[in-house]
This record gives C-alpha cells, structure tokens and sequence, in this order.
C-alpha cells in the first residue's frame, strides 16, 4: 500500500487534477488507515467528475471511519443515487 500512496502521490503533483489518480490515492489512504488524508482526495475526485458514483462511495467509507455518520449517509445516497442514473 505504501508503493501506491507514494506514486499516486507522485502523479497528482504533476497532475493535481488527475481523476484516477485523486480515486486510487483515496482508497489507498482510506485501506492504509489513513481516512483523514483521504476526504480531500476523494473530494477533489468527485468534483472533477461529478457523475461518478465510485468517489461517493469511498468519501462514505472514509467518514465511517471518521465517526462522521451524517457525511457518510449523505455520500452514501449520492452514490447511490449516481449508480441508478448509470443503469438507466
């Protein structure tokens, strides 16, 4: 896990704005323990493609972690509410 924080780390100061690397570096924080340093990373990704659901769902997990029930039931709807728009 380390190895990927590191080189995700290592793409978004050359391409802050980079989506994947915003999504890859939030779960590897949110898995690591981390879910603190997380939100920002899942934030920004969820900003730059605000029709995905997959940034939600990880801003959710990592507020559970956080103790912050009423921010992950807000991103675990919008999620949600993104996924079923995606069926459609």
């Amino acid at each position: 896990m380390p190895e990927a924080i590191a080189q995700c780390s290592q793409v978004l100061e050359a391409s802050p704005d980079d989506y994947a690397a915003n999504v890859l570096l939030g779960r590897a924080l949110v898995l690591s323990g981390d879910a603190a340093a997380a939100v920002p990373k899942l934030k920004k990704a969820s900003a730059l493609q605000p029709n995905l659901p997959e940034p939600h769902t990880l801003l959710a997990d990592a507020y559970v972690k956080l103790g912050q029930k009423t921010e992950a039931e807000r991103e675990r709807a919008e999620a949600e509410s993104l996924g079923r728009g995606d069926e459609e």
